[in-house]
């Protein structure tokens, strides 16, 4: 080496060649031997340090360094940094720093070619690059000497920018560059501007390459041979993503230079990658960027592209967040169109799309998929360029057209080849303009470039399933904030705005969806964040857009609920209701489509997961209720109708699997819908729903309580570790009360149901009510006492109460109709309106009080028991009251009132058969009955009433008299019985005329009787019989001044004659009791009755005349019976009762057998002649009683009055005599009428109305003469004193021998009639009375008349006289 430092004969170029070549073979010895390594530190370094020095100090051009020794010193300065810079640190920074000065614009062409081709070897060696930051004394001077070198590289690109066709020739740069390898020449050669641009672009690319390859060592592996291909070969769908960048970054080196004792591996290397990225990447950034804003080669392009994404690599492996936007914002710009902007309202010129702008798309797509988890933020730039390039380019085709994963991206319809740019349509219309180098080169380029880009498009979010949580929630967050841009910006655009072409608003949405679905299994990363924003999509003002976020929303929900997971989401409450949780969120949106949407979901949620929705059962609920209780009601009904489906479907489908206390929610979800207004079909559905979830309880109360127990007894053992008992929570973790029971949910059952009873419209309320009181009925039992108690009290009572005071609803009061043609009809159409709701409210009310009388009649057994019953009972009554009294009501109203009083009252009473709590119901009676009484009072008063609804309100104390009657004070029986009195002579609205008695009559009647001893009601006394009686003869006697008239007719005969039926029955049970006796019914039911038999077929009604003979024959017979037994009483009340007795008696008989009315024996309306015979018979019965109970001496023989209790009455003087003085009336007038009256007038007039009563006649006769047989055979003549024929038998033989012999020329002719025969007979028969042993001297004054008679030819005549002549045998 010193031969050729000090050998002047040798040429400099040949020495210098030498040293190289030396320095070449040998790099060991000289680097590991100290005198060699001083050797060229002082004399080789000294050397090129002096040879170069009149070049640095060169002021300009003209001064032009010797080309032969300027070549071989950039070699030997080029040698010894790339195999001695270890040794010589310090003397590699001063070469490196005249490689920099050489570039500079002041030097020559070939000098800085050739400075610039030893800095592109250099830096293709990363040791190199590191071992000028590997010292810290070389650090800060390398720093600015890296940075000014880019700096000029740059700078030299600017200057021949222009050269870009001609550099294209030029890639890739071989290895051995052209200047270095000139040792032959003596002359520098020319310099194409072209070369020198495409150095500077390689320099830049493999100072790139170096630092990733440092960053990623693995890249140092790849072979060198690889080059950068003009036309990328871009990678398949099918290969690996992130293969997109490896050729070799490093020089081949020997292998003793192999052995480096710089360690580049790990974090060490990429220390010093930072260290020089940090100086270089500004000027780098701006070389590339001016590449890429300046030229459209393929091959241009592609390489800057490369190093582009190289460079995007470092700053992401090394954490530089700014560096790696900086360039990630070149590669994106070269992504999008030239002359585009995002902010126009519509393109104003053509957007030329390149395939540069394909290429960079192709390079941003596969940095996004290989580098993801390392972009952090970047991911925003990411985002928001794609959604550019989707507007321009239409990426989004394939996911608009097809859901499926092969579906195709839209292709460009590319125009005539001959042209040097073709146009294809956008789905705005704009037209997109396609340029490039070669026209044929064009289609099979950019549809492959479109095609591959498409396919990456959706990759890449397709594979984020790889990224990690942190790097995913930047991908959501980039896609959020993208969105929320989007948003803002389709708020303030026009429909021709660049964002809607191409659905590119749709993009952020969309991609939010896709990533979602992909990284399913760590939802929570990003659930939060995604589904707050998709809620606000939701509610965007933009109906496309609003109804995308609606499908990404419900998508992500599904596809979360169905996605597997270990253990399942059913296991994990707070991941279940976070799910969900958002769909609820939904209810906040105002349109219509976003609600039907939700209930969409809803449906698919349960048809899908409903058998999993373990905990997230009070959101789908909520989602529900929300829908007719929120705070953004619906008010289309088809969606509530919707919403309501899925009800049904819970209720019906699911009920089994739903947690017992998601039950409380469910039944108040079932209210707000029963509540709601717009759908009355869903709200009595909805009613219906109450009825199901009650059956279900029903039926599993037991199962129902065992969970409810265990989930308890679970929560108790999770908060045992709170120490602090105030700090425990009284809802579990769905937000439910811990401490629940089955009655809870009965109380809201009948809580939601009793609301809905007072509901102001009447299907409802009627609904309602056929709802809560079978239910009530059904279901109560179940309840414990108390709570029952307290479900009665707190809620069905005062249901009740407000269904009672609750005023018929009119919903046109108030309307004033104006007179007018047209306003006739619309008044008829108003009116039936009103008419329909009145009846419909009315029927509502009669449906709800006989359901709750149904409904406490079966419980009463089971309330009875209960502490408050008394208190209920009171209310209840009271309540009756109301409906009843209340002249507001309608009579179907007051009758379902009265009816319910009934039913409840009866009720009550059969508490006794059932040996319940006795002392409650007699006091429950006694209430009753003070209700009663009241409600009789104001009935008084009212005459609007109709017969059904009083018949009910008198029932009401069948059961009460028949429970209290022995213990009422005599103060509360006439009480009574003044109510019934008075209600007795109400007249119904609906009255009908009758001969029986009315159903009001007979039901007061049957009341009435209560109070007397019965075999139903058996009394230890019969105080009451005379009170009773004294009503039978008031009822009675309203036949004879009856309060009102019916068209003017009697309405009161049917209660006369079963008034006189039950008055004649008890009599005849009491009639020797002393009260009965001394409170002289008797004598007021006889006197009562006297105008009716007096009136006979003159009265109202000829039956009623039957029965008061009748009764009268009865109460006279009893009434005799009753003087007998009390005879021995003779104080002077008794005996003034006795005597007006008497009085009366005489009076009856007289009225019963000699009527004083004169048309009281003609044949009136409605009598037949057939009846009147048994007519006759009942004049015989009378007759038949005075001989047998009134007539003396009748002791032995008689079963009526006196005799029957066996001591004879004394009949007073007056008495009796007028009592014969009636039979010999009864006999004698007959004889008389028949002797004197003319034979011819008689029989020209047969069919005269004058009754004629032969039997009777005879009747009394006969009883004139066996008493007065019986007279004389006992010899008792005490009651005739000085008249001893005091029955007058001797006139009346007299008159029957006149009768004879006044018409025995007649008899013994046979001349004469029919009727004549008749009382031939008659007076025969009164003869054969007479022949006897005590009428001796009268026999004998008929003997002859009847000798000259017994030949008389009549067929009748002659036997009958010849019978009575035998009988004088006996006289003889």
């Amino acid at each position: 080496m010193s031969f050729g430092v000090d050998a002047r004969d040798v040429p400099q170029s040949l020495g210098l060649e030498l040293i190289q070549s030396a320095l070449e073979a040998h790099p060991d010895v000289f680097r590991h031997h100290e005198p060699y390594t001083s050797l060229i530190k002082q004399r080789v370094c000294s050397l090129i340090i002096k040879l170069f020095s009149p070049t640095i100090s060169a002021p300009s051009k003209a001064s032009a360094p010797l080309f032969p020794i300027t070549i071989r010193l950039l070699g030997l300065v080029q040698t010894l940094i790339s195999h001695y810079h270890e040794t010589l640190g310090a003397e590699s920074e001063i070469f490196l720093s005249m490689l920099c000065k050489f570039v500079s614009p002041d030097k020559l062409l070939w000098h800085r070619v050739a400075s610039l081709e030893v800095v592109h070897e250099l830096f293709r060696q990363p040791t190199i690059l590191v071992a000028f930051f590997s010292s810290p004394e070389m650090h800060t001077q390398s720093v600015s000497l890296f940075y000014e070198m880019v700096t000029q590289i740059t700078a030299l690109i600017k200057e021949n920018i222009s050269c870009g066709d001609a550099a294209s020739t030029y890639l890739p740069v071989p290895i051995i560059v052209s200047f270095t390898s000139f040792l032959d020449k003596s002359e520098a050669p020319q310099v194409s501007p072209g070369y020198v641009l495409a150095l500077c672009i390689s320099t830049l690319v493999v100072l790139t390459k170096s630092l990733s390859s440092l960053v990623q060592p693995h890249a140092a592996q790849e072979s060198m041979s690889s080059r950068i291909s003009p036309v990328p070969d871009y990678p398949t769908e099918e290969d690996d993503a992130c293969d997109v960048f490896h050729t070799s970054s490093t020089a081949p080196t020997s292998s003793k230079s192999s052995s480096h004792p710089l360690s580049l591996s790990g974090k060490n290397g990429q220390r010093y990658a930072k260290m020089v990225f940090e100086c270089v990447w500004n000027p780098l950034l701006s070389g590339f960027t001016l590449l890429l804003d300046t030229f459209h080669q393929d091959s241009m392009v592609d390489t800057s592209l490369r190093a582009v994404q190289s460079a995007l690599r470092i700053c992401c492996s090394l954490s530089l967040r700014h560096q790696r936007d900086a360039f990630l914002t070149t590669l994106c710009t070269a992504c999008l169109p030239s002359n585009s902007s995002w902010t126009v309202e519509s393109p104003t010129a053509e957007w030329k799309v390149t395939n540069k702008n394909l290429s960079a798309l192709h390079i941003l797509l596969n940095s996004a998929l290989c580098m993801g988890n390392m972009m952090e933020t970047s991911w925003e730039l990411i985002i928001s360029t794609i959604q550019q390039v989707i507007a321009f380019m239409d990426l989004m085709q394939g996911d608009r057209t097809s859901a499926a994963p092969s579906a195709q991206f839209r292709q460009p319809s590319w125009g005539s080849t001959t042209n040097r740019r073709s146009h294809r349509r956008t789905g705005s219309g704009s037209i997109i303009a396609t340029s490039s180098t070669s026209v044929s080169e064009i289609p099979a380029l950019a549809v492959m470039l479109h095609q591959v880009e498409a396919r990456k498009y959706r990759r890449l979010f397709q594979v984020t399933r790889s990224l990690n949580d942190s790097s995913l929630s930047f991908l959501m967050m980039a896609l959020w904030r993208q969105s929320e841009a989007t948003l803002e910006q389709v708020s303030g655009a026009s429909i021709h705005h660049v964002i809607f072409r191409n659905d590119a608003y749709l993009f952020p949405v969309s991609k939010l969806l896709e990533v979602g679905l992909a990284n399913m299994h760590r939802i929570m990363v990003f659930w939060p964040m995604v589904t707050a924003h998709l809620i606000e999509v939701s509610c965007h003002s933009h109906q496309e857009l609003r109804q995308q976020g609606v499908i990404a929303l419900t998508t992500l929900i599904h596809g979360a609920l169905s996605f597997p997971r270990d253990p399942p989401i059913q296991e994990n409450p707070g991941l279940q209701q976070a799910v969900l949780s958002p769909l609820r969120n939904l209810a906040a949106c105002r349109y219509t489509q976003t609600r039907k949407q939700q209930l969409e979901c809803v449906t698919q949620v349960l048809d899908s997961s409903g058998q999993s929705l373990a905990h997230a059962w009070p959101v789908v609920i909520g989602i529900i209720s929300d829908t007719v209780s929120g705070k953004q009601r619906i008010s289309d009904p088809n969606l509530i109708s919707s919403a309501f489906e899925s009800l049904q479907m819970i209720v019906q489908d699911f009920l089994p699997m739903l947690p017992v206390r998601c039950m409380l929610i469910l039944l108040k979800t079932i209210g707000n819908f029963c509540r709601q207004k717009i759908a009355v079909n869903v709200a009595l559905t909805a009613v219906g729903l109450l009825w199901n979830v009650a059956d279900h309880v029903s039926q599993n109360h037991i199962i129902l309580q065992e969970k409810l127990d265990v989930r308890l007894l679970e929560d108790s053992v999770s908060s045992a570790d709170v120490v602090d008992v105030g700090m425990r929570r009284d809802v579990d973790s769905d937000g439910l009360p811990r401490r629940l029971k089955i009655g809870d949910i009965w109380w809201l059952i009948y809580e939601q149901l009793s609301a809905l009873c007072v509901d102001e419209r009447t299907d409802v309320s009627r609904s309602a009510s056929q709802t809560l009181y079978p239910m009530l009925k059904t279901h109560a039992i179940l309840l414990p006492r108390e709570e029952l108690a307290l479900v009665l009290n707190e809620l069905i009572i005062p249901t009740f109460s407000s269904v009672v005071n609750g005023s018929p609803r009119n919903p046109n009061s108030g309307n004033i109709a104006v007179e007018s043609p047209a306003a006739t009809s619309t008044d008829d159409s108003r009116n039936s309106a009103c008419s329909a709701d009145t009846y419909e409210a009315t029927e509502s009310k009669c449906i709800a009080i006989t359901g709750l009388a149904h409904a406490l009649a079966s419980l009463l057994e089971h309330i009875l028991l209960c502490s408050e019953f008394l208190k209920m009972w009171k209310e209840i009554l009271g309540l009756m009251k109301q409906l009843i009294i209340c002249k507001n009501h309608e009579d179907n109203v007051t009758l379902a009132g009265a009816t319910a009083l009934k039913n409840l009252v009866r009720a009550v009473d059969r508490g006794h058969e059932h040996n319940l709590n006795a002392n409650i119901i007699n006091r429950a009676m006694e209430e009753t009955f003070d209700t009663w009484t009241s409600v009789c009072q104001h009935l008084e008063q009212s005459s609007t009433h109709k017969t059904r609804t009083l018949v009910a309100v008198i029932a009401c104390m069948n059961p009460t008299l028949g429970q209290l009657r022995g213990r009422l004070s005599d103060a509360q029986v006439v009480k009574a019985t003044t109510c019934l009195y008075s209600i007795l002579n109400l007249r119904p609205s609906d009255a009908l005329y009758f001969t029986r008695s009315s159903d009001l009559q007979a039901e007061i009647l049957q009341v009435l009787l209560l109070l007397a001893p019965s075999a139903q009601f058996p009394q230890p006394d019969a105080h009451h019989v005379p009170l009773v009686l004294g009503e039978l003869i008031r009822y009675i006697g309203l036949v004879n001044q009856p309060p009102w008239l019916l068209r003017g007719r009697n309405c009161f005969v049917g209660l006369a004659k079963d008034s006189m039926k039950n008055f004649a029955e008890q009599f005849a049970s009491y009639s020797e009791e002393s009260m009965v006796i001394r409170s002289g019914v008797a004598h007021d039911f006889l006197k009562i009755i006297t105008p009716i038999i007096d009136a006979r077929y003159a009265g109202p009604n000829v039956q009623l005349w039957e029965r008061a003979t009748e009764t009268a024959i009865t109460v006279i017979d009893y009434s005799l019976r009753g003087l007998a037994a009390s005879a021995q009483h003779t104080d002077l009340t008794m005996q003034s009762i006795t005597d007006s007795l008497w009085e009366q008696i005489v009076v009856v008989l007289e009225a019963a057998l000699f009527p004083s009315d004169v048309a009281a024996f003609t044949q009136s309306e409605g009598v037949d002649v057939e009846k009147l015979s048994s007519h006759e018979r009942l004049d015989v019965d009378v007759v038949q009683l005075i001989s047998e109970a009134i007539l003396p001496n009748t002791s032995a023989t008689s079963s009526r009055g006196s005799s029957r209790a066996g001591v004879d009455v004394t009949v007073p003087r007056n008495f009796l005599s007028r009592t014969v003085s009636l039979l010999r009336r009864g006999s004698v007038n007959l004889l008389q009428q028949a002797m004197y009256q003319q034979q011819q007038e008689y029989e020209n007039n047969p069919s005269s109305s004058e009754i004629r009563r032969f039997a009777f006649a005879r009747a009394c006769f006969q009883a004139l003469v066996d008493c007065s047989r019986r007279v004389e055979a006992t010899g008792d003549s005490r009651n005739s004193d000085d008249d001893s024929d005091w029955a007058r038998v001797s006139e009346m033989a007299t008159l029957c021998v006149n009768y004879l012999e006044y018409h025995m020329t007649s008899i013994q002719k046979n001349d004469i009639s029919e009727s004549l025969a008749e009382d031939i007979l008659l007076v025969l028969g009164a003869c054969s009375s007479l022949v006897t042993t005590p009428h001796r001297d009268v026999a004998k004054a008929l003997f002859i008349p009847l000798v000259e008679a017994s030949c008389a030819p009549h067929e009748d005549i002659g036997p009958t006289v010849r019978s009575i002549l035998r009988n004088y045998a006996s006289l003889l």
